[in-house]
Protein backbone atom coordinates (compact mmCIF):
# COMPACT_ATOMS: atom_id res chain seq x y z
CA UNK A 1 0.00 0.00 0.00
CA UNK A 2 1.36 3.38 -0.93
CA UNK A 3 1.12 6.62 0.98
CA UNK A 4 -1.70 7.85 -1.24
CA UNK A 5 -3.49 4.51 -1.54
CA UNK A 6 -3.59 2.21 -4.53
CA UNK A 7 -3.80 4.20 -7.75
CA UNK A 8 -3.18 3.41 -11.39
CA UNK A 9 -1.91 6.90 -12.14
CA UNK A 10 1.16 8.24 -10.43
CA UNK A 11 1.70 11.40 -12.46
CA UNK A 12 -0.14 14.65 -12.72
CA UNK A 13 -2.04 15.18 -15.96
CA UNK A 14 -0.51 17.10 -18.80
CA UNK A 15 -1.72 20.57 -19.73
CA UNK A 16 -3.38 19.18 -22.85
CA UNK A 17 -5.83 17.12 -20.82
CA UNK A 18 -7.62 20.27 -19.56
CA UNK A 19 -7.77 18.87 -16.04
CA UNK A 20 -6.36 20.86 -13.14
CA UNK A 21 -4.23 19.25 -10.46
CA UNK A 22 -6.98 19.86 -7.92
CA UNK A 23 -9.58 18.06 -10.03
CA UNK A 24 -7.12 15.23 -10.66
CA UNK A 25 -6.46 14.82 -6.93
CA UNK A 26 -10.19 14.86 -6.19
CA UNK A 27 -10.99 12.20 -8.79
CA UNK A 28 -7.98 9.92 -8.61
CA UNK A 29 -6.83 10.15 -5.01
CA UNK A 30 -10.15 11.01 -3.36
CA UNK A 31 -8.52 14.05 -1.80
CA UNK A 32 -9.86 17.50 -1.11
CA UNK A 33 -7.36 20.30 -1.53
CA UNK A 34 -8.10 23.65 0.05
CA UNK A 35 -6.19 26.56 -1.40
CA UNK A 36 -5.61 29.17 1.25
CA UNK A 37 -5.37 32.69 -0.09
CA UNK A 38 -4.76 35.83 1.87
CA UNK A 39 -7.71 38.19 2.31
CA UNK A 40 -7.97 41.07 -0.17
CA UNK A 41 -7.61 43.62 2.64
CA UNK A 42 -4.32 42.13 3.88
CA UNK A 43 -1.11 43.97 3.08
CA UNK A 44 2.30 42.38 3.51
CA UNK A 45 3.11 39.06 5.14
CA UNK A 46 1.03 37.48 7.89
CA UNK A 47 1.23 33.89 9.05
CA UNK A 48 -1.78 31.78 8.10
CA UNK A 49 -3.50 29.80 10.84
CA UNK A 50 -2.28 26.19 11.10
CA UNK A 51 0.73 26.90 8.88
CA UNK A 52 3.00 26.08 11.78
CA UNK A 53 1.55 22.56 11.93
CA UNK A 54 2.77 21.80 8.43
CA UNK A 55 6.16 23.43 8.98
CA UNK A 56 6.67 21.63 12.30
CA UNK A 57 5.75 18.26 10.80
CA UNK A 58 8.12 18.71 7.86
CA UNK A 59 10.89 19.74 10.27
CA UNK A 60 10.33 16.60 12.36
CA UNK A 61 10.42 14.39 9.29
CA UNK A 62 13.58 15.94 7.88
CA UNK A 63 15.31 15.41 11.22
CA UNK A 64 15.57 11.74 10.23
CA UNK A 65 18.81 11.17 8.36
CA UNK A 66 17.39 9.14 5.48
CA UNK A 67 14.79 11.79 4.75
CA UNK A 68 17.22 14.70 4.72
CA UNK A 69 18.26 13.76 1.17
CA UNK A 70 16.54 11.74 -1.51
CA UNK A 71 18.74 8.65 -1.54
CA UNK A 72 16.08 6.20 -2.69
CA UNK A 73 15.49 5.33 -6.33
CA UNK A 74 12.08 3.79 -5.78
CA UNK A 75 9.40 6.27 -4.61
CA UNK A 76 7.64 3.56 -2.61
CA UNK A 77 10.76 3.21 -0.44
CA UNK A 78 10.70 6.95 0.22
CA UNK A 79 7.02 6.72 1.16
CA UNK A 80 7.76 3.93 3.62
CA UNK A 81 10.64 5.90 5.12
CA UNK A 82 8.26 8.81 5.69
CA UNK A 83 5.78 6.42 7.30
CA UNK A 84 8.47 4.96 9.60
CA UNK A 85 9.64 8.45 10.59
CA UNK A 86 6.06 9.41 11.48
CA UNK A 87 5.60 6.20 13.48
CA UNK A 88 8.88 6.85 15.30
CA UNK A 89 7.80 10.39 16.17
CA UNK A 90 4.42 9.18 17.43
CA UNK A 91 6.02 6.49 19.60
CA UNK A 92 8.40 9.02 21.11
CA UNK A 93 5.48 11.23 22.05
CA UNK A 94 3.52 8.34 23.55
CA UNK A 95 6.37 6.95 25.63
CA UNK A 96 7.79 10.13 27.15
CA UNK A 97 5.15 10.21 29.90
CA UNK A 98 7.16 10.54 33.09
CA UNK A 99 10.72 11.31 33.98
CA UNK A 100 13.26 8.65 33.20
CA UNK A 101 14.39 6.51 36.09
CA UNK A 102 17.87 5.29 36.67
CA UNK A 103 18.51 2.00 38.29
CA UNK A 104 19.97 2.33 41.74
CA UNK A 105 23.49 1.09 42.16
CA UNK A 106 23.90 -1.68 44.64
CA UNK A 107 25.81 -0.77 47.72
CA UNK A 108 29.01 -2.72 48.14
CA UNK A 109 28.61 -5.10 51.02
CA UNK A 110 31.07 -4.68 53.77
CA UNK A 111 32.16 -7.85 55.39
CA UNK A 112 33.26 -7.91 58.98
CA UNK A 113 35.69 -10.49 60.22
Amino acid sequence: MTLFGQTDHTHLPRHTEKLSSIEWAARTLNMVIDIVRKPKWQRGFQVHPKRWVVERTLAWLTAHRRLARDYERDPSVSEEMIRWAAINQTLRRLTRGGPTRRQQRRQARTTTL
